[in-house]
């Protein structure tokens, strides 16, 4: 395979270098005795595939059998046999695979410079090979070989979101499900392709868009406020009840997203992360209101309920509805 090297200006044409698929896994690898011995794995494989009795006439495999004088004798010639045949139509295979799949590490910037996840990768890609046994056949299942591409480049994304701001993670989200939603529309006019990895990829952000809008709400308040003195009172909102009803109107209407599973000790310590928060006062405080309904609705209680109503749940429709619903019922007692 002759690969086109983009050249800087300057660069002489004696310097184009021509790879094969083979020295690209290779690289990918970072190992050539890796790559000798997954490909040999193959050759084995490919052995096994072959016909039963395709060795019986075969002037390669059982060369005992023919006259020597019936071989040729220059220097380099190759001695063809019946397996042959075989063998070729099953390198083929391994050919155009092989060339498909550097073809989408090379596009993908992401992944073809992050080593760690394109070594992974490329092993996967050799586990993709399937053969008919007695058939001297291969086959590739791409359709494998892109779910963990797709899966592979979501953590990756992932990764890369976790260490970079929330606002400029939106940014690019946006961007990436308009261009994903503008790919649909045109394969939905032409109906040319398979549209379930796009909604897939549509999926995954939409899902991080509403992950990182929560947690740049959140960080907002995980800023520790400064102090207010009425009347010698001092006040720092929200305050542990005050997230404590938040918890509750969230997770009661399943609209509270965290990474751990709520809610566990785990839970409890990154809401008090990201409040800045004692975890285990807000831990005491939501279990006070949750086990107990008369606790919850106080009417002294009523002035959290609407710091929450009015500070904390924009964004939860439906915790916004209950804790109104919560509060009426609070005020009549």
């Amino acid at each position: 395979m002759a690969v086109a090297i983009k050249m800087n200006k300057g660069k002489k044409v004696s310097q184009i270098v021509t790879r094969s698929c083979n020295d690209y896994l290779i690289e990918f690898l970072q190992s050539k005795n890796t790559f000798l011995k997954l490909y040999g794995n193959l050759e084995k494989a490919m052995t096994s595939a072959l016909p039963e009795n395709v060795g019986e006439n075969c002037r390669k495999c059982k060369p005992e059998l023919f006259d020597k004088d019936s071989f040729p004798k220059e220097a380099g010639v190759t001695v063809l046999g019946n397996c042959d045949f075989y063998r070729s139509q099953m390198g083929v295979t391994y050919l155009l695979a092989a060339n498909e799949f550097i073809r989408i590490i090379k596009s993908n910037e992401l992944l073809f410079q992050n080593k760690i996840f394109l070594k992974k990768l490329t092993f996967q890609f050799f586990a993709c090979f399937g053969y008919i046994k007695g058939k001297g056949i291969m086959v590739f299942d791409l359709s494998k070989l892109c779910n963990k591409l797709l899966e592979n480049g979501f953590m990756l994304i992932s990764a890369i979101f976790s260490k970079s701001d929330s606002l400029k993670n939106l940014n690019i989200i946006n961007d990436t499900i308009d261009s994903i939603d503008t790919s649909l529309v045109k394969i939905k006019l032409y109906n040319s392709e398979d549209l379930s990895r796009l909604e897939l990829q549509r999926e995954f952000f939409s899902k991080k868009k509403e992950f990182y809008k929560e947690k740049l709400w959140l960080d907002q308040y995980a800023k520790p406020s400064r102090p207010k003195n009425f009347g010698g009172i001092v006040s720092a909102r929200p305050n542990r009840t005050d997230i404590a009803y938040y918890c509750y109107y969230t997770s009661e209407t399943k609209e509270l997203k965290t990474n751990n599973l709520f809610p566990t000790k785990k839970a409890w310590k990154e809401i008090g992360e990201l409040f800045g928060k004692d975890d285990t006062n807000i831990q005491k405080a939501y279990n006070k209101i949750y086990s107990s309904k008369t606790e919850r609705l106080k009417n002294t209680k009523t002035r959290n309920i609407e710091y929450v109503l009015d500070n904390m749940l924009a964004t939860y429709p439906k915790a916004k509805k209950l804790a109104l619903d919560e509060l009426k019922l609070a005020i009549i007692d």
